[in-house]
């Protein structure tokens, strides 16, 4: 937003909070300047970002939503290893069994391994999970830091939830409750 922007909203703003200015009249200065506000290029949600290192071996799901996560290095616990990355997408069910099958019936341990499991690629590498606790997920997941890794379940968290909009709708116009009568 450019500065005559920001001054328009600012000054709409505080003539509304001050009464000078009633809050349609306010709502009218900031429907003009956002009407007026350059519209960013259209983004071509099936590219890959030039930074991402995809396994040339990985099969990405058809129709279902990939997400390219980069970490920058001084963010992480191993900052001489550079930026390091990895590619996610939602868990089936069969995904989330395994998760929780690691977790030992933990439920602390739960969240990171669901989030774990939703990684299929890392810095360029395919997710291989045949050497159990020495897989290169968990090294990696070790190498990222504790700041890194809470962002990836967050992540897992927002995929895997409705939002807000979301659960309001559904808990208003998408359940019906009736208490059956005797026969």
């Amino acid at each position: 937003m450019d500065e005559k922007t920001k001054d328009l909203f600012t000054n709409a703003a505080a003539a509304s909070i001050e009464k000078r200015m009633s809050d349609e009249e306010a709502a009218e200065i900031a429907e003009e300047v956002t009407d007026e506000a350059p519209e960013a290029p259209p983004v071509n949600e099936h590219e890959i970002p030039e930074w991402a290192k995809v396994p040339a071996t990985l099969k990405m799901p058809v129709g279902r939503q990939v997400q390219f996560l980069r970490f920058k290095a001084e963010w992480t616990d191993t900052r001489a290893k550079g930026d390091r990355q990895c590619i996610v997408w939602n868990l089936t069910d069969a995904d989330e069994k395994i998760a929780l099958k690691r977790a030992k019936g933990d439920g602390s341990r739960a969240l990171a391994e669901l989030s774990k499991q939703t990684i299929r690629a890392i810095d360029g590498v395919k997710v291989d999970w045949t050497r159990g606790d020495m897989s290169n997920v968990n090294k990696w997941w070790d190498e990222i830091g504790a700041g890194c890794r809470q962002l990836v379940q967050s992540i897992y968290h927002k995929n895997h939830n409705l939002s807000l909009e979301e659960q309001a709708d559904f808990f208003a116009n998408c359940v019906a409750v009736r208490t059956v009568a005797a026969g």
